[in-house]
């Protein structure tokens, strides 16, 4: 098993968006002033968007995964659940 992490007071740096069937790939940060923040993938979660995307503080609970893409390895959040504010 992996273990779960949990992040209070993230916000999307702008860089988030829904991907797919209702996914969203994320990018978070942990203040305002972060332009580039963890990449994430959130599945089956793209209706929170809307509240995300307006940079509003949220706390999320994530394991952390490999994604390759492009023949390009990184470290990206696996999110578990969404806590709206």
């Amino acid at each position: 098993m992996n273990p779960v992490f949990r992040s209070d007071n993230v916000r999307d740096t702008g860089m988030s968006r829904v991907v797919g069937n209702n996914h969203l790939k994320l990018n978070l940060a942990e203040d305002e002033t972060t332009r580039f923040g963890m990449d994430g993938i959130a599945f089956q979660m793209g209706q929170h968007f809307s509240f995300i995307s307006r940079k509003i503080p949220f706390d999320v609970c994530y394991s952390l995964d490999e994604n390759t893409f492009n023949n390009k390895t990184s470290i990206q959040m696996n999110v578990k659940d969404i806590k709206l504010k």
